[in-house]
């Protein structure tokens, strides 16, 4: 395993143990999958993309899981699961977290995916973007010479 890796899998264990022992009702642990298209860096929860039964528009590759689960079945409502996902998955510097369902029986909890956007989908839309936003060139027509 590479160190970047392994690096990766003690930062999700300790965020995991830090909200865990945190005091809320919620434990939430991250499990890094697969390599990273680029390199990622922390962000704020709000710029995490949040799916929930609808898949994103661009191409990008599931990164790692991230599980929240309540430690008591009266725990934290829905929304401070799906907080406490985005916060995570902010904190490993994910585009964007996609539901991926329920916990196994027995866990109240959900499951997500950390996803990180391919580098030729961010080009593509950010040079989509800059093209829309452009005004269009005039067109001059010069008489013809005879």
């Amino acid at each position: 395993m590479g160190t970047k890796m392994m690096q990766g899998r003690m930062a999700g264990i300790s965020m995991a143990l830090v909200s865990f022992l945190g005091g809320c009702g919620v434990a939430v642990s991250y499990v890094p999958l697969n390599p990273p298209p680029r390199e990622m860096h922390a962000r704020l929860p709000a710029d995490v993309e949040f799916f929930d039964g609808k898949e994103p528009s661009q191409p990008y590759v599931e990164v790692g899981t991230i599980d929240a689960r309540r430690r008591q079945s009266n725990g934290a409502s829905k929304e401070e699961l799906f907080a406490e996902i985005r916060q995570m998955a902010a904190s490993h510097g994910c585009d964007g977290v996609k539901v991926i369902g329920n916990l196994p029986i027995g866990r109240l909890g959900y499951r997500a995916a950390c996803i990180v956007y391919r580098p030729s989908a961010v080009a593509t839309t950010n040079a989509d973007e800059a093209k829309a936003a452009a005004p269009a060139a005039p067109v001059t027509t010069l008489p013809k010479a005879e």
